[in-house]
């Protein structure tokens, strides 16, 4: 859905998790790997992608909670996203079928199954109902 929308209005880069951070001022050495990022195109050019690690803040992170996740490390990625500049988080609970959605303001929102995830200002137009993301893809059975 994300990729879909970036890719169709040209809006910038997506990544997914083996795209590599370190743009926290805290700690120059520390690496952090969303699972899925977004850099807006106005920020980062083709002559300008890195060939390691990104040293600037993506605009959107994006954290997928897998059942081996603790809270604590979670929350501690959403600041360490935050103070480093990243304009929006969300936070992805698949077992709750539910995100956090975190901003750079300081506001947050928790969404679930009706509500509908904005890209707001960061990925412009993106817009998608929560279940929706839940939904397996077509053509997969479930059980």
């Amino acid at each position: 859905m994300l990729i879909d929308h970036v890719e169709k209005h040209s809006l910038g880069w997506i990544n997914g998790a083996d795209a590599g951070y370190q743009c926290f001022a805290d700690d120059p050495s520390k690496v952090r790997k969303p699972d899925v990022s977004f850099i807006r195109g106005e920020r980062l050019s083709v002559a300008d992608e890195p060939s390691g690690h990104c040293t600037i803040a993506p605009d959107l992170a994006v954290e997928v909670v897998s059942p081996n996740d603790e809270f604590s490390r979670v929350s501690t990625k959403v600041h360490e996203y935050l103070d480093a500049g990243v304009s929006l988080v969300w936070v992805v609970d698949p077992v709750g079928e539910e995100v956090l959605v975190y901003r750079q303001a300081g506001t947050r929102a928790f969404l679930t199954g009706k509500d509908y995830l904005d890209g707001e200002d960061v990925v412009p137009g993106f817009r998608c109902r929560i279940g929706d993301l839940f939904k397996p893809p077509v053509g997969i059975e479930t059980e």
